[in-house]
């Protein structure tokens, strides 16, 4: 079990996901154990086919009825390449649940009663009562042979297994003197339920359990020798696999199928109705003869990445289909889906020498992206050599798909190029990717983050917009289009978009001041929701510190004021900050006394010095806007910051009906 406090891991997430889907796998089965024992669960008031959402499989269908009926039958179809003798057989496991009427407890029967005058009426319907109970079967043999068996159905032997588990269920519902023995019948078919309450007319006139089980068999029961019988089978066939299909040589379409064929009108006369289906039906078939093969998803060309992987266990029927080990399926009406987690390959799989630590690219970052333009090189040397193999083999509109968008890569790789040969040809900006990279592993430690390295889409994107980083401070003679395309990073939730971008910004904001760029807003951050971007703010603040103490730290290298956040809420939120001379807003900021600005904190946690609860609100009329300060009297920002003025990003701006937050 995972620590209090701590912070759990992947796979401490994953095997609590699991257990967090195996209790909901079986709620919506309506159970609470996968095998129900004698003498099973009771349902008063509720109808079990109501309940049970998934797994279940109906009766018999009837031929003479001309719309929808539910499916009798759950199945799964292999792919299977006989032995060399063309058998091939299987062993066959499963459960099923049933329901059957039972005499309801005395004490449900009594508040179901229908009275007049306060007394019982003489005539009484037999309240819905319920009985649920699971039957299991193990070790049926089934046997095909391809030669003699093709196309054609074939059933166990008799008295096999599952015929055994149904008859000794049944012996033991006979024995059961609650459970409903075989039903008078009205005109219609259907069960009778009316029963006669005893003479008197009062509700204590049935003395207890015993006497109220005698009265509903004699007033209800045709016969007591007999019980609902359930009529369940399993059947089996081969045939032969098309080549559409498989292209692997004798191999044959196994279906095997587990078949309900009670009737509705044997449902109906034992006062079942639907509630007659099986439930939570399951199955597994494990191949003694002949070897199972996986069968393809019908993938469009555009999937040739997937190919090599292709392949399910089987096709299921009202089901689907797992692999429980080699030659061995089983059905699951509730299949889950893992996928599996994005993983970002290291630089080692990638044929990278070195790793693109923040460390190392804030030291000396030249081999590293070299490294990596390298590596990607090697990338699409094997990628080409994919798609020759798939025009050799045919697949001319799958290698037609991949070579566009191999070059997709190659305009990709030229972008990162282009952002490694900026670096080295100007010093400036260099530096500013050097500092960029002290500031991201400064501010992942200060956060207690064990991050020390980008990962490989992280360099890779940021090293894209090195260009658009440089022409915003170049000489227009050398302004190219880049600036013409807005580029989309995508990538899985907790992948690591967030630092990629704010690893551009910081570059930026670098930049630019070592380009005299004294003061002016270097991004616009916009985001969908508040609290996501009450989140990022929070990260941003961190990273935005650091760039702070790097700038007091190396002086006149980076002259101007100093880095501040922003924060925009727009119009019509308690946020909106009036002007210092219009009175008439409602938050009009000369007003605003302790109380009011505490309730306007936007963050709590001061990002240089990380004290809890240590920033405070402060009015700042002269600007207009609301300042976060830290109280923190020996924190970096009130003892080591150099003077300056901050905000001046939003000069021209509307700063009357928007909130400022300074870091």
């Amino acid at each position: 079990m995972p620590s209090v406090g701590k912070t759990l891991s992947f796979e401490e997430k994953s095997n609590f996901n699991r257990k967090l889907i195996d209790a909901l796998s079986l709620r919506l089965r309506d159970k609470d154990v996968d095998v129900i024992p004698w003498p099973g669960v009771v349902y008063n008031d509720f109808l079990p086919f109501e309940m049970a959402i998934a797994g279940s499989i109906g009766y018999a269908p009837n031929p003479d009825f001309e719309g929808t009926q539910p499916p009798n039958a759950m199945g799964m179809v292999l792919l299977v390449a006989p032995d060399s003798q063309g058998k091939i057989s299987a062993m066959i496991n499963g459960q099923f649940d049933v329901c059957l009427r039972q005499i309801p407890d005395l004490a449900v029967q009594k508040a179901k009663l229908k009275k007049e005058g306060g007394d019982p009426k003489a005539t009484q319907s037999v309240a819905l009562s319920y009985r649920r109970i699971t039957v299991e079967f193990r070790d049926v043999a089934i046997a095909l042979d391809v030669g003699a068996d093709l196309n054609k159905w074939v059933i166990p032997m008799a008295g096999n297994a599952l015929d055994a588990a149904l008859a000794e269920f049944q012996e033991r519902c006979l024995g059961d003197p609650r459970i409903f023995k075989v039903p008078k019948k009205l005109d219609s078919g259907s069960a009778k339920f009316a029963f006669n309450w005893p003479e008197g007319g009062v509700e204590d006139a049935v003395a207890d359990q015993e006497e109220f089980n005698g009265i509903i068999m004699r007033d209800l029961f045709e016969r007591n020798d007999d019980v609902m019988r359930h009529n369940v089978r399993l059947r089996a066939r081969a045939r032969r696999a098309p080549a559409s299909l498989s292209d692997i040589p004798n191999t044959y379409l196994v279906e095997i199928f587990i078949e309900h064929l009670t009737t509705r009108d044997q449902a109906r006369a034992f006062g079942l109705d639907s509630n007659a289906f099986l439930f939570d039906v399951r199955f597994s078939a494990k191949l003694n003869q002949g070897t199972g093969h996986l069968l393809p998803h019908k993938l469009a060309p555009k999937d040739y990445r997937y190919k090599e992987d292709d392949g399910v266990a089987g096709y299921g029927i009202t089901t689907s289909v797992e692999l429980m080990g080699p030659n061995h399926y089983t059905t699951n009406a509730i299949p889950v889906s893992g996928l599996n987690r994005i993983k970002n390959p290291e630089p080692e799989e990638f044929g990278m020498s070195s790793r693109p630590t923040f460390s190392t690219l804030a030291d000396n970052p030249v081999p590293t992206l070299q490294g990596l333009v390298a590596s990607m090189d090697d990338y699409l040397d094997d990628w080409h050599k994919r798609i020759d193999a798939m025009m050799a083999a045919g697949d001319n509109e799958e290698a037609d798909i991949a070579a566009s968008e191999r070059a997709l890569m190659v305009a990709e790789r030229q972008n990162i190029s282009d952002g490694v040969s900026l670096l080295e040809k100007y010093e400036h900006l260099m530096q500013a990717f050097k500092w960029m990279n002290e500031a991201m592993l400064k501010a992942f430690r200060h956060q207690g983050k064990p991050i020390e390295q980008w990962r490989l889409f992280q360099i890779g994107f940021i090293l894209t917009q090195v260009r658009a980083v440089y022409e915003r401070c170049c000489p227009e003679s050398e302004v190219s289009q880049h600036l013409e395309t807005a580029e989309v990073l995508w990538f899985a939730t907790g992948g690591g978009k967030t630092e990629a971008y704010l690893g551009i910004v910081i570059m930026a904001m670098f930049y630019e001041r070592m380009n005299q760029r004294l003061y002016g807003t270097t991004a616009w951050l916009k985001f969908p929701l508040r609290m996501l971007s009450v989140q990022q703010f929070q990260r941003l603040s961190y990273v935005v510190a650091q760039a702070n103490r790097i700038k007091a730290k190396v002086g006149d290298l980076l002259p101007g004021h100093p880095f501040t956040i922003g924060y925009f809420t727009g119009r019509g939120t308690p946020g909106n900050i009036s002007s210092n001379y219009n009175d008439s807003e409602p938050h009009f900021l000369p007003r605003l006394d302790a109380v009011s600005l505490h309730k306007l904190r936007f963050i709590s946690d001061c990002p240089y010095c990380d004290r809890e609860d240590s920033v405070k609100v402060v009015a700042d009329i002269p600007g207009a806007r609301l300042k976060h300060i830290c109280v923190n009297t020996e924190c970096w920002s009130n003892t080591g910051t150099p003077e300056g003025i901050y905000g001046e990003g939003i000069r021209g701006g509307n700063t009357g009906r928007d909130r400022h937050l300074c870091v």
